[in-house]
């Protein structure tokens, strides 16, 4: 249902095809897969809150079918391209599916909000989550290497 695929003439362009058919985790995973320290999440957003205001919404469980929310508006696509900010991927999703989503990126082992940060490329996004997740090296008391390792076991 979801196809991620580069473009023959542009390697940075990718698109994420959406069709109603599958669940919210799939989107997540596909996106996920391309942008490995960034993270999606959808959001319910009642007809009477306004597009930017996102704290009192509730997050869609991920095993449900986009097709299942209200909002969603229709099968389509969304431009992933590295060069891409994080403020337009949120706003396409919300115009082009109806969903409201917010973007994370990976900080040792927590997930931040990119809100101060949405102006930054999604590739600049993750290569600050991969940067902020990497093992520090650090000498021990006997002048030997050792690692403190940030990411989480999977």
């Amino acid at each position: 249902m979801y196809n991620w695929y580069k473009s023959l003439l542009n390697d940075e362009s990718m698109e994420l095809r959406i069709e109603k058919g599958g669940s919210i985790k799939d989107i997540q995973k596909e996106f996920n897969a391309a942008y490995p320290y960034l993270k999606i999440e959808f959001f319910k957003m009642p007809s009477h809150v306004q597009e930017k205001k996102l704290l009192d919404m509730e997050k869609i469980a991920t095993a449900e079918p986009v097709s299942k929310s209200e909002r969603f508006l229709k099968s389509g696509t969304v431009n992933m391209d590295s060069k891409r900010t994080a403020a337009q991927l949120e706003q396409d999703f919300l115009e082009t599916f109806g969903f409201p989503i917010k973007l994370y990126r990976k900080s040792g082992s927590l997930w931040i909000e990119t809100t101060l940060t949405e102006n930054w490329s999604l590739e600049k996004q993750n290569e600050e989550g991969e940067f902020m997740s990497a093992p520090i090296a650090r000498k021990n008391s006997f002048g030997a290497d050792t690692v403190d390792e940030w990411r989480e076991k999977e």
